[in-house]
C-alpha cells in the first residue's frame, strides 16, 4: 500500500552594493517569504556566509527603502544561529535584542517600542522560557509578569494601565488545527494525500517541506513550497494543503496573530 508519512515540526530599496562572491540577495515580502523580483517585496536579505555554504556567516534584512532590519548570526549558515540577533524599526530604533546557542535562545531577551521605551524583558533556557517575563504598556505600566521554571508557567498576573489585576490570559499561544491538534493534522494529511501515479511508476518516495502562515483570522495562507524531493510530491501537498480548514488562531498577549509554521511530510511506500 502506498502511503504518505509525516513529521510534524511546528515552530507561528535603495542601492545594493556589489557583492563578494559569498554574499547572496533575496527580496522577501511582509511574511518574509521569498519572492522573485523588488516589486513584490518589502524588504531584502544579504546572506554572508565565511568559505563554504555551510560554514559560519550573518543573514542581515533591509528595509527596501536601506534601512537595517534585523541582523541573525549564524554558526552553519541558514541552519544553527549562534550569537546576538538585533531587529530594528525602520528610524533606527532597535526593537529586539536575543540571543542564541546553537539555534535556541539563551538568556535575556528584550523588546522596545518605537520610541524607545521598553516593551518587554524575558529569560530563556534552551528556546524555553526559564525565569521572570514582563511586558509593559507605551506608559511604561507593567502590563504584565509571569514565572518560569523551564517552560513551565509557575505564576502569571495581567494588569491595566492602572495597574489593576486583570483575569490571566497567557503570554503566547500557537495557532492549532481545529480538530484533535496535531494529531488530527496528520490524520488530516494521511487522509487527503495521495501518492502521485508518477512517483509509483518510478518506484521512488521522497519528502517534501512545505511553509505556511495562519493569519489572525485562522485562515491558511502564504504556503509555499521549501525543498522536494520529486515535482510531483510538492504538486501533491500544494493540492492538499489547498483543502486546509480555518486553525484556531494564535495569540500573543490574548490577541490574535499570524504565525508561521514549517511542515515535513515524507512520501513512502508500504507493504
Amino acid at each position: 500500500m502506498n502511503r504518505i508519512g509525516m513529521v510534524l515540526l511546528l515552530w507561528a530599496g535603495s542601492a545594493l552594493a556589489v557583492f563578494a562572491q559569498t554574499d547572496s540577495l533575496e527580496y522577501l515580502d511582509k511574511d518574509r517569504v521569498r519572492v522573485k523580483s523588488k516589486e513584490e517585496a518589502t524588504y531584502y536579505k544579504i546572506s554572508h556566509w565565511n568559505g563554504a555554504p555551510d560554514g559560519s556567516g550573518t543573514e542581515i534584512t533591509y528595509y527596501l527603502t536601506g534601512e537595517k532590519e534585523s541582523v541573525v548570526p549564524f554558526a552553519v549558515m541558514g541552519a544553527v544561529r549562534e550569537g546576538v540577533a538585533m531587529d530594528w524599526y525602520k528610524s533606527g530604533q532597535v526593537s529586539e535584542k536575543k540571543y542564541y546557542h546553537q539555534n535556541r535562545l539563551q538568556g535575556i531577551s528584550e523588546e522596545w517600542y518605537a520610541d524607545g521605551t521598553r516593551k518587554a524583558l524575558m529569560t530563556y533556557w534552551q528556546d524555553t522560557l526559564h525565569g521572570t517575563l514582563k511586558t509593559f504598556y507605551p506608559t511604561g505600566a507593567l502590563k504584565r509578569k509571569d514565572v518560569y521554571q523551564k517552560g513551565r508557567l509557575k505564576e502569571g498576573h495581567c494588569y491595566a494601565p492602572d495597574s489593576t489585576e486583570l483575569p490571566y490570559v497567557p503570554y503566547q499561544t500557537l495557532a492549532e488545527f481545529p480538530k484533535g491538534g496535531t494529531a488530527g493534522l496528520r490524520k488530516f494529511i494521511l487522509n487527503r494525500g495521495r501518492m502521485p501515479e508518477a512517483a509509483i511508476l518510478a518506484g521512488v518516495g521522497g519528502k517534501v517541506v512545505v511553509n505556511f502562515v495562519v493569519g489572525p483570522d485562522g485562515k491558511v495562507e502564504r504556503v509555499w513550497i521549501k525543498e522536494a524531493s520529486f515535482r510531483e510530491f510538492a504538486q501533491e501537498v500544494m493540492r492538499v494543503m489547498r483543502t486546509m480548514p480555518n486553525w484556531k488562531p494564535g495569540t500573543l498577549e490574548g490577541e490574535p496573530v499570524s504565525q508561521r509554521f514549517v511542515l515535513p511530510i515524507r512520501f513512502s511506500f508500504t507493504q
